[in-house]
């Protein structure tokens, strides 16, 4: 797709070096990336008015405001803007100080930028293009439900929302396992390891300690278990997916079949089980402030789409009705 954007012949804008140097690299191309950055999260947060009111809105023609430092076909770039974006590239220098020239060298890109906005709008890239549909639409949302952040609940509101969705706090049920392990590797092919595995299952389970078999015939570990009884997302973590799948549905103190693994055969058994059960307000404090924040920034964006769709003028079609012949 053309951009229709003609060469220029003039000499270079102001804030443009002779050599166009104002794209590059380094440290100059860095702070190009971050002044990119900046007004692109200033678009995506609003394409139009409040994309656009960072920079500033349409001025008396030809009149350039005083708290203005350029003006871009009847836009405006404010130096409060421009002052902001300089005080994070000096935050960012450990001597605090810009170097020579770079207010005028960011005042271009801005003015560039502007001017790529304009035509990007032009364009109806915000419509066309899909990548920058879902930016856009992504970024209101997370606008949007920032609202959830800073919510700062009373103890009484968040002890209640708790006690209105205790089910998301309960403690899982929890699994103590034991395992034996049987690497395959480069001097024990699978067919070896799988006879060892079963071995060591049925001498399991005709009552032998699991560890005594381990000690007499397993293979170290990949990842020790603890002793303790675990949930089964962190089970997953020590045995891989497979093998907790196996375990979960094991009965207490029953032995698995030999299970393949990561790197060979596992031998499961269920030492004890603790059933789910209801958590303690104050164990879960901290995750329940950050359920409540997350659901108040839901419950923020459902609100505003509500709120857009009673202003909105929508027609649909059936999208699974036949057409109708004409």
């Amino acid at each position: 797709m053309s951009l229709g954007v003609q060469p220029e012949v003039e000499g270079p804008a102001d804030g443009a070096r002779s050599d166009g140097s104002r794209w590059g690299g380094g440290e100059a191309g860095a702070r190009d990336r971050r002044v990119r950055a900046l007004l692109l999260l200033a678009a995506l947060a609003g394409i139009g008015a409040a994309a656009l009111s960072l920079l500033g809105r349409a001025p008396r023609p030809g009149a350039l405001p005083d708290d203005a430092v350029a003006l871009v076909n009847g836009r405006t770039i404010s130096r409060d803007f421009l002052e902001s974006l300089l005080l994070g590239f000096a935050g960012d220098r450990r001597d605090g100080a810009l170097p020579p020239g770079e207010r005028e060298r960011v005042l271009g890109r801005l003015i560039d930028e502007e001017l790529l906005l304009e035509r990007a709008l032009e364009l109806d890239l915000p419509r066309t293009d899909p990548i920058v549909r879902r930016q856009l639409v992504a970024s209101l949302v997370r606008s949007v439900s920032a609202e959830g952040d800073t919510a700062t609940p009373d103890e009484q509101t968040l002890r209640t929302f708790f006690a209105a969705n205790a089910e998301r706090f309960a403690v899982a049920d929890r699994i103590a396992a034991r395992a034996l392990f049987f690497r395959v590797d480069d001097t024990r092919d699978d067919a070896t390891a799988l006879g060892r595995a079963r071995a060591a299952t049925a001498r399991a389970r005709n009552g032998e300690p699991l560890e005594a078999i381990g000690r007499e015939t397993g293979d170290p570990l990949p990842a020790p278990l603890p002793a303790e009884a675990l949930p089964q997302a962190k089970l997953r973590d020590y045995l891989g997916a497979t093998a907790d799948q196996v375990l979960v549905g094991l009965g207490t103190h029953e032995v698995s079949d030999p299970v393949r693994g990561s790197g060979g055969y596992y031998v499961l058994q269920v030492a004890a089980r603790e059933s789910s059960r209801p958590a303690r307000f104050e164990d879960v404090r901290d995750q329940v402030l950050a359920e409540y924040r997350r659901q108040t920034g839901e419950d923020a964006v459902e609100r505003y789409i509500a709120g857009l769709r009673r202003a909105a003028t929508i027609l649909t079609r059936n999208a699974g009705a036949p057409e109708r012949p004409r």
